[in-house]
């Protein structure tokens, strides 16, 4: 998914011209395209799948932050806490 420099940073009046065969292009290379304004970046249009799966990598990745963080600052139980707790869930 890396930008091609030359094809995928396109200016916003071109953009309004061209939106479906671009919107098209994205979704055929997975590639994102970003759209300038006056020579800067003012946003991006990339495939929906590519986002959702974008989109789910990075709450992934934040879970297992999270997972770490707490294991860094102790908040851990043991595996027989574990075992003890899923038996007391199994009996309910």
């Amino acid at each position: 998914m890396a930008i091609n420099i030359v094809e995928d940073i396109i200016p916003i009046t071109k953009v309004r011209d061209t939106i479906g065969s671009l919107v098209d292009r994205a979704r055929e290379t997975k590639r994102p395209i970003v759209v300038t304004q006056n020579g800067s970046a003012v946003a991006v249009i990339i495939d929906a799948r590519q986002y959702q799966q974008d989109q789910e990598k990075i709450a992934y990745l934040q879970g297992i932050v999270a997972g770490l963080e707490d294991a860094l600052a102790g908040n851990v139980v043991s595996m027989e806490e574990v075992d003890a707790r899923l038996d007391a869930l199994l009996a309910e």
